[in-house]
């Protein structure tokens, strides 16, 4: 959980108020702390991402991938607003699909 707890802290240092949330899913989602160093599965949510964010985030991603974890998926605010079946802005009371975990949200007004 402390690298886990490090990536974090390193998007959001590097996105500032842009990183809306931090998403981990898939089998390490439910599993203890001791299980979250390696192939864990992170989802970003990233307000107006754009092609001139890759460099800025080039050396946390890479960071993360050398110690076993695959790249994340990466959604910019705007794409996940028309998402189907999507009922408004994030907020911290909205329920959760079983096996997602919802790290350093950030809500907008």
């Amino acid at each position: 959980m402390k690298k886990l707890k490090e990536f974090v802290k390193e998007l959001k240092e590097c996105m500032n108020s842009r990183l809306i949330s931090v998403y981990v899913f898939g089998a390490k989602a439910n599993s203890g702390d001791s299980d979250m160093h390696k192939h864990v599965d992170t989802l970003l949510i990233i307000e107006d991402f754009k092609n001139e964010d890759w460099p800025l985030l080039y050396n946390i991603l890479n960071r993360w991938k050398k110690l076993g974890n695959p790249c994340p998926i990466i959604m910019t605010f705007q794409s996940r607003r028309g998402a189907p079946g999507h009922r408004g802005p994030l907020a911290r009371g909205r329920q959760r699909r079983s096996g997602q975990t919802r790290l350093g949200l950030q809500a907008h007004a």
